[in-house]
Order: C-alpha cells, then structure tokens, then sequence
C-alpha cells in the first residue's frame, strides 16, 4: 500500500517544509487536528498554513512519486473554524515567584 506524502506551506515564508507521510488522508486529517491543538505557529496563525497532498511514497520499493500538480488538501485556518472548542495545550508555568537578580 502506497503512502501518500504531503507538505505544509507557509504563506508568510512563501515556502514547503519537507514532506511527510501518512498512509491515508484520514490519518493527515488527524494530524492537522493536532497541530491545530498544540501551541506552535500553525496553531497561532492557521491563516498562513495550507496542507497539500504532493506524492506518493511505495514502501516495498522504496521509490517516492511527486504528482504533476500539488493537490490541496488542508486550509488550516478553515479547519480550525470548524472545531471552535478545539483543545489548546497549556505551557506549564511555575507557580514559585520569579526572584530579581538583587534577591538571588
């Protein structure tokens, strides 16, 4: 079964990141979904990011396949406004008070 191979791009870089794999769109849909619940620049700019389905990749032979034309796959900003009380990962803070250089 082939793998299909997808890339994020970054509208405001105006560039791809380097593709990864899934072995079906259900598992990339998935994926976007978390990243959209992570704090990390997706997330926090979902308007720059688009997922596009690129290729394919065969694992029995080892030999990858870029399509002609890109497909899109994943506008990040349209997704993210259909899951409105998505789940945001908090960074931890500590609760202790920050000391001043004069306290330390």
């Amino acid at each position: 079964m082939n793998h299909l191979m997808y890339s994020i791009y970054d509208s405001a870089s105006d560039s791809y990141n380097l593709p990864f794999y899934f072995i079906n769109s259900n598992m990339a849909t998935r994926s976007a979904i978390d990243l959209l619940s992570e704090d990390n620049a997706i997330s926090r700019h979902p308007e720059d990011f688009t997922l596009f389905q690129v290729g394919e990749f065969d694992p029995q032979t080892g030999k990858g396949t870029f399509f002609d034309t890109k497909k899109r796959f994943i506008n990040f900003h349209e997704l993210a406004a259909t899951l409105p009380d998505l789940p945001r990962e908090e960074t931890a803070v500590s609760e202790q008070p920050t000391k001043t250089l004069k306290e330390a």
